[in-house]
């Protein structure tokens, strides 16, 4: 569980939407850079085995930004909820 604190900087990041775009670009860039490359002293299970990590970082980051977005608060809605306590 998040404290209030952590809430509301997370609503902060998730309704600034430039930053979350750098963000995810940041990442994807990051994984793209560090795409398998071909060696001549990699066999086909090493190659495979990076090409695994590979999709398994993308599979991630797309995770962990779902994730994020799950977080999501419409600030109308948290109004709502405030004025009703």
């Amino acid at each position: 569980m998040i404290s209030d604190l952590e809430r509301d900087i997370l609503q902060q990041l998730l309704h600034n939407e430039p930053l979350l775009a750098v963000l995810k670009t940041v990442f994807n860039k990051e994984v793209n850079n560090n795409f398998p490359k071909v060696n001549d002293i990699d066999s086909d299970s090493v190659l495979g085995q990076k090409y695994r990590a590979y999709i398994e970082a993308q599979d991630i980051i797309k995770k962990c930004f779902q994730e994020l977005e799950s977080h999501r608060v419409d600030r109308e809605l948290k109004e709502d909820v405030n004025r009703a306590r």
